[in-house]
Order: structure tokens, then sequence, then C-alpha cells
């Protein structure tokens, strides 16, 4: 990972993985997971696996708002190492403990949402995988209205979020029109 505040008080930053993996098994080819377009015959080595670059930029603006943008490339069936807008947002300080986020995010699906890429960051303890096949992790076009506030000596979070999603599984479109979280 990499930051720094460049001209016009832009904040960039960004992040790149590399994965490397060999098959070894015969008369089949390796795949590390099912959204990547690549896989491996046996004895080769292969990058494409989850293999990542993104760059995030950062715009502080007046009362408290951000403007934020972030593009990425990997290889996946859908990308194949095109670049791509993550997200692309306006967040707005509502009130004293709230924030309203409008444009392409990822909505805050158990905080895993921002780190899922980074090394395979889980902000929380793992729930079933049947949480997951709810939402493609898509970034959806829409609005997020966050409150957190601090309730008898801890901190609790509340999010609303509505919006449209689309992704690809298994090379066949998936289209979320409606989602509320």
């Amino acid at each position: 990972a990499w930051s720094n505040t460049g001209p016009w008080g832009i904040e960039w930053g960004g992040y790149g993985s590399l994965s490397a993996y060999r098959a070894d098994l015969t008369g089949a080819r390796l795949r590390p997971d099912t959204q990547f377009a690549g896989s491996a015959t046996d004895g080769e080595w292969r990058t494409d696996g989850d293999t990542r670059v993104a760059l995030q930029g950062r715009k502080s603006l007046p009362a408290g708002s951000d403007l934020v943008l972030q593009l990425s490339t990997s290889n996946t069936e859908s990308q194949h190492y095109r670049p791509h807008v993550d997200w692309a947002y306006l967040d707005l300080p509502v009130g004293d403990a709230s924030r309203l986020r409008v444009g392409r995010q990822t909505l805050p699906f158990l905080r895993h949402s921002e780190t899922r890429y980074v090394g395979y960051a889980q902000a929380t303890v793992r729930p079933n995988p049947a949480v997951y096949v709810l939402s493609t992790g898509s970034p959806v076009d829409g609005a997020n209205l966050t409150w957190e506030g601090d309730v008898q000596g801890g901190t609790l979070r509340a999010d609303l979020g509505v919006g449209r999603s689309s992704a690809r599984a298994g090379g066949q479109p998936v289209r979320v029109r409606h989602s509320v979280v």
C-alpha cells in the first residue's frame, strides 16, 4: 500500500497484490477462484489468480465533505485487466454522527466491503458463506446513510443503503435492480 498528497490537495493512495499459483495435477486445469479468467495446466505457473492493482484519490471539500474515486484492475472474467471504477462518490456529513454517501460505492456488508481485496483482510469474524451469496460485492450506484455513535461504552453503527448493481457470475450477468441494506 502507498499514499501521498499531491497537487490540488488530492490525497492519492494505492495497493497492488501479486498472486502466483502452480497446478500439480494431471488431466485437469487449476483455477484458484471461478471469478478469475485464467487457469493452469499440470506443472504450469500462473500469476493471474488474484493479481490486482488499485489507485484511489480523495479530495477533501469544505464542511467535512469528501470526493472519492477508486480505479482498479484484475483478471476477473468480466475485466481481463481493463481498469474499472470501484467507487466514485460524494461523502457528506449529516449532523454530528451521520454521513451520506451518494454515487458508486460498495455498501458496507459486515465492514468487509472496503478491505475485501487487501490480503483477504476481514475486519470481523467470518460469517456463514451464505451471507456473502446475498451480495455480489459489486459496486452499487446509489446512496448510503450511516450513523455511528457511542452506546454504553461501545460503538454502534447503523447503515441504510439503496441502489442498483450488476456483476458477472459464471459468465452470466447478474443484475440487482433494487437493493436495500
